[in-house]
Parts: C-alpha cells; structure tokens; sequence
C-alpha cells in the first residue's frame, strides 16, 4: 500500500511518498503558477490537474501561468484551461499598457 503526503506551505503544495517526490508546485499569493513539476513516471496520471485544483481550492485567486512558460508548460496549461484565461503573452502586454 502506498502511503502518500501531501503537504501545503506558504507558497508550494507537494506529494511523495516515503521514497520520492510525485508532484509539486510553487505559486505566488496572487494566483501566480510559478512552477510544477510530476515525477516522469507519474505523468499522464492526472496527478498535474490534482494540483492545480487543489491550489485553486486554496485560494481566492484565478490561477494563471507566470513567464517564461516552457513548450511543455505551455502543453500543459493548454490542457488544463489555463491559457484559455490567462495567455502570459497577452498578460504582459495589458501590464506594458498599464505601464506606459
């Protein structure tokens, strides 16, 4: 039997077992993904969505993609509905318009 954790601190959720890390995420206050990551033999399991729900359940804040956004980052946030709400291109140009 398979003894999972997961543990939520300030800023990134994980699950692992005793003898390795499953998934992670980091993330801002402000619905910031910063980073995720699933073990390569846990891919494809839907454990990247879990996480993502379980942040968004969280937080009062929209969960958005921060740049750079790798080619499989962008993958996955396509999948998942991210970048249907927040493409990070089209978040930097509204700030550069709020900016100038």
């Amino acid at each position: 039997m398979i003894n999972l954790q997961f543990i939520h601190d300030q800023g990134h959720l994980l699950l692992k077992d005793e003898n390795s890390t499953w998934g992670y995420c980091l993330y801002a206050d402000n619905g910031g993904l910063d980073y995720i990551f699933v073990h390569p033999l846990r891919r494809g399991t839907g454990l990247g969505r879990f996480l993502i729900n379980q942040l968004a359940s969280m937080t009062d804040a929209e969960i958005f993609p921060a740049t750079p956004l790798s080619a499989k980052g962008r993958k996955f946030c396509e999948r998942v509905g991210l970048m249907a709400r927040h493409d990070p291109g089209l978040l930097r140009e509204a700030l550069a318009d709020k900016l100038l």
